[in-house]
């Protein structure tokens, strides 16, 4: 996550709570719950980007990731290491769709997409960089 992501993730987060406090707020579009979001800005009121819950996933008998679970919520930064085969690439390659979990769930700004194909998740957000859709 860029720091200009996070940046963005923040000022969203204020202009959200200044519009939850605003009562009489009428603009944007209404999500499915019942808030209000600007045109072309991500909604973060929940505060998750990222979650993953529980998630396994196995080679021919290997468990490259066992019931791993991440939250990353919005304006944080979080990284990813570990030796060779500890399932770094396992774990974007899952995240970007490219491959399936055997099992648990992840989701992108509180949307389940566990069964969402990698070119769909390119358009909620979600890629590596070098994906050309």
């Amino acid at each position: 996550m860029t720091p200009e992501l996070m940046q963005a993730g923040a000022e969203a987060r204020a202009r959200a709570a200044a519009r939850s406090a605003d009562a009489g707020y009428a603009g944007g579009r209404t999500v499915s719950y019942g808030r209000r979001v600007e045109p072309g800005v991500v909604d973060l009121a929940h505060g998750r980007i990222l979650y993953l819950e529980d998630i396994t996933v196995s080679f021919d008998g290997f468990r490259a990731l066992n019931k791993l679970s991440l939250d990353i919520a919005a304006g944080e930064l979080r990284c990813i290491i570990g030796p060779n085969g500890a399932g770094k690439t396992t774990l974007f390659n899952l995240i970007t769709g490219e491959l399936r979990p055997d099992g648990g769930s992840v989701s992108l700004f509180d949307r389940d997409i566990t069964q969402v194909p990698s070119r769909r998740r390119f358009h909620r957000g979600s890629c590596r960089g070098d994906a050309r859709f």
